[in-house]
């Protein structure tokens, strides 16, 4: 017995160092698996960024870049959030697009929206099929409002101004469901070129 516990010390110091030896060789990490991609979820989703998908359960297909980008979402599917506080508060809405900070950042429930520029649709909570682009752009909107929309178009042109009103047809111009009276349209300093 003394024998085999003598050559168990002797080889033991060897086996370690083979082992040693053989876990550091290029050869076998080569043969291990790759990490994931960065930032890649269960679901097809992916966030990079502090917080950003913090509070996601069972949501599918969202895209979240930047600080908080769709933090509060849950189940929400198919959201794409770029920039810092982007679609921060969506929890259930589906199929919206916020590009620059805090884009769509108080929509809740709201689908189908797309918002490109800093604030922009930055009030919409559960309005859908909105489109905002620029910078504040529909930041106010509002869907529950019984105002009527209005549609203000401004300095089109970068030459001087035209001295008479021009008419700007606008076709479509959806009016929410509570409106009891038609949109305004407002149009100021359109150029000839454009009639």
């Amino acid at each position: 017995m003394n024998t085999l516990i003598h050559q168990f010390k002797k080889l033991t110091p060897l086996c370690l160092m083979v082992l040693v030896c053989f876990t550091l060789s290029p050869t076998v990490q080569a043969q291990l698996p790759s990490p994931p991609p960065d930032g890649g979820y269960p679901n097809q989703n992916t966030a990079e960024g502090d917080a950003a998908l913090f509070k996601l359960t069972t949501g599918a297909g969202n895209t979240a870049n930047g600080y908080q980008a769709l933090f509060s979402n849950t189940t929400g599917n198919e959201n794409t959030a770029t920039g810092s506080s982007a679609l921060t508060k969506n929890t259930t809405g589906a199929g919206n697009t916020a590009t620059g900070r805090a884009a769509l950042f108080s929509n809740r429930t709201g689908f189908n929206n797309t918002a490109n520029g800093v604030t922009a649709l930055a009030s919409n909570t559960t309005g859908h099929d909105n489109t905002a682009d620029g910078v504040s752009a529909l930041a106010s909107n509002d869907p529950a409002s019984t105002t009527p929309p209005t549609v203000l178009v401004r300095s089109l042109a970068t030459r001087s101004a035209v001295a008479t009103p021009q008419t700007l047809l606008v076709r479509s111009l959806p009016t929410r469901p509570a409106a009891t009276t038609p949109p305004t349209v407002l149009v100021h300093s359109l150029p000839t070129e454009l009639v």
